[in-house]
């Protein structure tokens, strides 16, 4: 909801399904932890999976993979990878309150409400911090030095997130 609002607001045209499935899916490769393998490639081999078992085209699969190992790179761009791009701004604006002012009013509590997260400003930093570890010279060991678990504990959002 946040990614899609996200790129309304920028007035970019996106395809909303491969937005909605890669959103879905973004962060699913965080539920196994694999030492030295980026989450991003589990996330990206489940998303590859998901849209060849449903008939899609390969090239599709492979926007959404893409967008899902994209996703997690600083400094990203809409002109490197729109998907990924608003898969960023939508877990950034969610996680830890990033752009929540271009969003239309009553969204984010109406996602909140529709999408309960409680404990997610909790468990996430937890996931950063396992997952700086486990691969130090990969992309969450610089966003964990960069502050991103503490921004997450302390990001306004979780106030909406109970």
């Amino acid at each position: 909801m946040l990614g899609s609002a996200l790129g309304s607001a920028d007035r970019q045209n996106l395809d909303a399904e491969l937005l909605y499935v890669t959103s879905l899916l973004h962060d699913s490769g965080m539920m196994r932890e694999v030492v030295g393998q980026d989450f991003t490639v589990r996330s990206a081999e489940l998303l590859l999976d998901v849209f060849a078992r449903a008939g899609e085209p390969e090239t599709r699969g492979l926007l959404a993979a893409d967008a899902a190992v994209a996703h997690a790179s600083p400094g990203l761009s809409v002109d490197d990878d729109p998907i990924g791009f608003y898969v960023q701004a939508g877990a950034m604006a969610d996680l830890a309150g990033l752009r929540m002012w271009d969003l239309p009013g009553g969204l984010l509590a109406r996602a909140y409400r529709e999408h309960p997260a409680a404990g997610v400003h909790q468990s996430i930093p937890v996931l950063i911090r396992r997952e700086a570890r486990d691969v130090p010279d990969g992309r969450f060991a610089l966003l964990r030095r960069a502050g991103m678990d503490r921004m997450v504990q302390v990001s306004p959002t979780r106030l909406y997130a109970r």
